[in-house]
């Protein structure tokens, strides 16, 4: 009779896993083999970094650092804001910069409307700088704001040192309550 020859045995696989973690929190490695929680809370509908109460779909309780190096800190405000900015060249042209369209309606006047998606729940608020080509004097005022819940328009007029409605590039950044 002939002798069935031996399969060799499975060897190891390894340690086992091992360490306890809590509902909803992520799992991370504490060590090779050790299992336990993160920083970072997922309840189903909302994340959290550093809260187990995330209200928001991306909850971060801490400071945030951005960049390659981590150079620059994320901005922050008690408001949740949406910051629109742009340059407006002297025949109404954008570089097509985005977030917004501008509409040249005479001598040193545009309208500038805001075109990110609403819907926005408050007020908005911009501020604008004009700039001379030549080193000449100029102003630039606001002149009007329309808008609401749908979307923000303002109108921009700009001046020479004389006071005198005048074709102008301008620069304006944009605050809307979201």
């Amino acid at each position: 009779m002939k002798r069935k020859k031996a399969r060799p045995r499975p060897s190891p696989l390894g340690p086992q896993l091992g360490g306890g973690g809590s509902r909803n929190y992520v799992a991370k490695f504490t060590n090779r083999t050790t299992l336990s929680d993160s920083q970072i809370f997922d309840n189903g509908t909302n994340v959290g970094v550093g809260t187990a109460n995330p209200t928001d779909k991306f909850d971060v309780r801490g400071n945030i650092k951005l960049g390659s190096n981590g150079d620059f800190f994320g901005a922050g405000g008690i408001e949740n804001l949406l910051l629109v900015r742009g340059m407006v060249n002297l025949d109404g042209t954008s570089f097509a910069q985005p977030g917004f369209s501008v509409r040249k309606t005479g001598t040193g006047q545009y309208v500038v409307t805001l075109t990110t998606p609403p819907p926005f729940n408050g007020s908005c608020f911009a501020v604008v700088t004009p700039f001379s080509d030549n080193g000449s004097l100029a102003s630039a005022v606001i002149t009007s704001f329309t808008g609401g819940t749908i979307g923000f328009s303002f109108s921009v007029s700009t001046f020479d040192s004389a006071g005198t409605l005048s074709d102008r590039r301008f620069f304006f950044i944009a605050a809307v309550t979201r």
